[in-house]
């Protein structure tokens, strides 16, 4: 009790400071998740109108048939006031869709109760991403079905009202796995990218639509080793003309070395040059998801990830570039995080607003012994350079044992990160909470927000919607 008690005070004094700021705008901010509520999982709703100084937890759907169970929201995303929400929800070994629909900014929200052509019996699936425009959408992920791994498109083109999965992707080879991993849209060109096995080797998965997520075909990636083994694409950013795909490949001639894979195309996805050259590269490391997340505005991108300088030390692997991804360099320092101090991490989300990017994630700094601590890198020049805020206030530090961020976004003033921490509540038993952390002074100081006291459950992915 006494934490939360401390974090409402603190909280407190940032909404002192927040409306100090006579030209502060306000936005509309929605989280989404998944919470206990009578031994069951139930869908977590949050929406905030005030920059997350105060939250509403929507329970009522309309049309949501009381037969599902374990119900979660893992992705969100808005246009205009319209935002459509995507999750899971499992009734003994069978997986359902969950697609959720709000025409009035997440106040209220009905439930989607038909998808055309989806199979009736599947046992896994997987939302990775939803992109919606005012009239059409498409969420992607993966789904298990008869024996299988397949990739998961669902799309609609007529205002979010009827739904249907993609049944074929043209020149995707027959196989038993396929993921789709991320996606973006400009107009109505569409890149997903993720992995797929063919011949028992793994592929690099690139997909492309030019009609709005209706059709898909498979691309290919120049350049790349003709005896590729194992490699996969972990993220795409898309902006005008210019896409960015990023991952990592291993060929069986080196099969215990990790290489980055990262290339560009400027026709919106029709052909891509692969980078084979970056400044200030690190050498002699070992890659650990080198490139997890992408973001670019206007000649401007940063790619977030991380690599193990050695078994006990992980680092932030950022890199930028300020020509629409021709030409690309490695962050060498970052402020607050020294090469010397052994430190454990996992890089989480990234987002940019203006010249402002934050990134997310955990770190421990003593591994196996120190208690772990939110990750927070604060960028204030488009990515080029980079420090860590060391300082959360209000976050029970001594209490978690371990912190997964699952979102970070960031509009005008306002920074905020979703997740959930697991609270130690003794030494055989611990609880998993949610947890959202917000900046009110674009990520350079930090608040801890515990949204519905002490809550089993977690906030998997946000989404902002812009006042007028």
């Amino acid at each position: 009790m006494f934490v939360i008690k401390k974090s409402s005070y603190l909280f407190s004094i940032s909404t002192f400071l927040f409306y100090s700021m006579a030209s502060y705008a306000f936005n509309s901010h929605i989280a989404v998740g998944t919470y206990l509520e009578k031994n069951s999982f139930a869908p977590l709703l949050l929406t905030s109108h005030n920059n997350g100084l105060t939250w509403a937890h929507n329970k009522n759907i309309s049309g949501l048939p009381p037969h599902l169970g374990n119900l979660s929201i893992d992705y969100i995303n808005c246009d205009a006031s319209t935002c459509v929400a995507g999750g899971q929800s499992q009734i003994g070994q069978t997986i359902h869709p969950v697609l959720l629909v709000s025409n009035d900014k997440g106040n209220t929200w009905s439930y989607i109760n038909k998808i055309s052509g989806f199979p009736s019996q599947a046992d896994k699936l997987n939302i990775k991403a939803i992109r919606c425009t005012e009239n059409s959408c498409i969420v992607a992920g993966q789904l298990h079905t008869n024996q299988k791994d397949m990739p998961m498109l669902l799309v609609s083109t007529n205002h979010h009202t009827s739904w249907s999965l993609i049944p074929n992707i043209a020149g995707l080879p027959q196989t038993y796995y396929a993921s789709i991993s991320s996606l973006s849209c400009t107009e109505h060109t569409c890149i997903a990218v993720g992995e797929y096995i063919i011949n028992k080797s793994k592929i690099p998965l690139l997909l492309r639509s030019i009609d709005g997520g209706q059709s898909w075909s498979l691309k290919s990636i120049p350049a790349l080793p003709a005896d590729i083994w194992r490699s996969y694409l972990d993220a795409v950013e898309c902006s005008g003309n210019t896409c960015i795909i990023g991952g990592s490949y291993r060929t069986i001639k080196n099969s215990f070395t990790e290489k980055l894979l990262l290339a560009v195309s400027h026709d919106k996805g029709a052909s891509w040059k692969l980078i084979e050259t970056i400044t200030d590269f690190p050498q002699n490391v070992d890659f650990n998801s080198p490139i997890k997340y992408i973001h670019c505005k206007q000649n401007q991108c940063v790619t977030s990830g991380q690599y193990d300088e050695n078994s006990m030390t992980s680092y932030p692997l950022i890199l930028t570039s300020a020509d629409n991804g021709d030409s690309w360099s490695a962050v060498k320092t970052i402020s607050g995080l020294s090469h010397f101090q052994q430190f454990s991490l996992n890089t989480g989300p990234m987002d940019c607003s203006g010249s402002t990017c934050v990134i997310t994630g955990m770190k421990v700094n003593e591994p196996y012994h120190g208690n772990p601590s939110p990750l927070l890198l604060i960028s204030q020049n488009h990515g080029h350079s980079w420090s860590a805020i060391n300082l959360v206030l209000g976050f029970p530090y001594r209490q978690v044992q371990e912190i997964n961020t699952y979102a970070v976004h960031c509009k005008d003033m306002t920074c905020m990160v979703s997740g959930s921490y697991l609270d130690k509540l003794t030494h055989d038993a611990t609880k998993t909470v949610p947890m959202l952390l917000v900046s009110q002074t674009k990520g350079l100081t930090w608040t801890f927000n515990l949204p519905l006291n002490q809550t089993v459950g977690e906030l998997h992915n946000l989404a902002i919607i812009n006042e007028v």
